[in-house]
């Protein structure tokens, strides 16, 4: 029988640099996990825009979000409603146009296949 582990990923990005991507969560080796969301926090007090990516280790990059604005001090719950699947290797990263503006956290469902 399978075993499903749930895990909240957090990420303090106030020391991160302005449009430089930043991993917040890899798939382990054997796993596939159900990404549930993420909950992206403005810590600044001005709007900050946001590109989301999933990097698929056998398909190259993708946005799942471009230039999305957060107002200031605000919180966008993203993914909240879909599922998205990534497999051992895959990734999320996040950019932002503003320098130590984001605390992010990602909420993954971990699912370790039978033997």
């Amino acid at each position: 029988m399978a075993v499903y582990a749930y895990g909240l990923h957090s990420f303090d990005g106030s020391g991160t640099a302005l449009n430089t991507d930043t991993t917040l969560y890899t798939a382990p080796a054997g796993l596939d996990v159900f990404l549930l969301g993420l909950l992206i926090c403005n810590i600044v007090a001005s709007n900050v825009k946001i590109d989301l990516k999933i990097s698929d280790a056998s398909a190259g990059t993708i946005y799942i979000a471009k230039n999305l604005q957060i107002n200031e001090n605000s919180t966008l719950q993203f993914l909240q409603e879909e599922r998205t699947i990534l497999e051992g290797g895959d990734y999320i990263a996040i950019s932002c146009d503003t320098a130590n503006a984001l605390n992010v956290a990602t909420s993954v469902m971990e699912i370790t296949p039978d033997s």
